[in-house]
């Protein structure tokens, strides 16, 4: 299963705000939530048997002010672009009979982008208030693979893969212009792209068998986003703070989620059986 989702928003044209001050937002959304269990069993002199499960969310999320956009005085401004993906693959297998053979994978993959944007020599001129640009992704996925093969001949392979490799971005273009009212009513700029994310992978793997065994068992994950924050240079921002932040896998309150990591683990068995009567 792959997900190629697109998911924009836009807004622009000229706004004039009146005295009381509005609010302008525009914001994009997604959120997915997918699990996908292959289960199969087989049994005979020779029993072979195999299960595969591969889910991959390349989703593309973008909020965004188009170039020719201009505010006037009495409006906030608020880009916000954020996405939650849950991914879980499992796979369950088992084979019994003279020669067993068994193969496992399940794999979980998310990708893709969360980008809050502002073009270049966007003019928000006389705000008053604030300019917030946010991208927010939360992506987990998790890779579960297990086989059992028991013959006189046995032998199995189990495969599990989890990668988070998504980009958040949030983005302020060059040549800004961003001025606060008057003396009393300051303009603060805000550039935050936060990700939060992990991965975890297990595969177990047993073959048991009266004469020969083999098994073999991989699990790999993997926590690599592109994290960006960017201000262009040129920007003039008149009066209030400027904030520019990155994080990944950091709390509110600044201490990092210890939680969320890569995880693999693999477990591989393999042996013989000896069965014995007496009387």
């Amino acid at each position: 299963m792959v997900d190629t989702t697109f998911v924009t928003a836009s807004l622009g044209g000229t706004l004039t705000g009146q005295s009381t001050f509005g609010l302008a937002s525009v914001s994009a959304n997604h959120t997915s939530n997918v699990d996908a269990t292959a289960i199969s069993g087989a049994g005979g002199s020779l029993a072979l048997g195999a299960q595969y499960v591969s889910l991959k969310d390349l989703t593309q999320t973008q909020a965004t002010l188009s170039p020719t956009v201009m505010f006037n005085s009495g409006y906030t401004v608020d880009v916000n672009a954020s996405s939650t993906r849950d991914l879980d693959a499992d796979t369950y297998g088992g084979v019994i009979g003279g020669g067993a053979l068994g193969l496992s994978y399940a794999s979980s993959t998310i990708g893709g982008f969360t980008k809050a944007t502002v073009p270049s020599g966007a003019r928000v001129a006389q705000l008053g208030r604030d300019l917030l640009v946010k991208a927010t992704s939360t992506a987990s996925a998790f890779a579960d693979a297990k086989a059992l093969a028991l013959g006189v001949i046995s032998g199995n392979g189990v495969m599990a893969t989890a990668t988070v490799s998504p980009t958040v971005e949030a983005l302020v273009g060059p040549n800004l212009m961003l001025n606060g009212a008057n003396r009393t009513e300051l303009s603060d700029l805000s550039i935050n792209a936060d990700s939060k994310a992990q991965a975890v992978a297990n595969a177990f793997g047993v073959a048991l068998a009266t004469g020969a065994s083999l098994g073999f068992s991989l699990a790999n994950a993997e926590v690599s986003p592109r994290v960006e924050a960017t201000l262009g240079s040129g920007a003039r921002v008149t009066g209030g703070a400027v904030k520019v932040n990155a994080a990944e896998n950091v709390a509110s309150t600044g201490d990092p989620i210890t939680t969320n990591k890569a995880s693999a683990k693999a477990i591989a068995g393999g042996g013989a059986v000896i069965f014995g009567a007496g009387g």
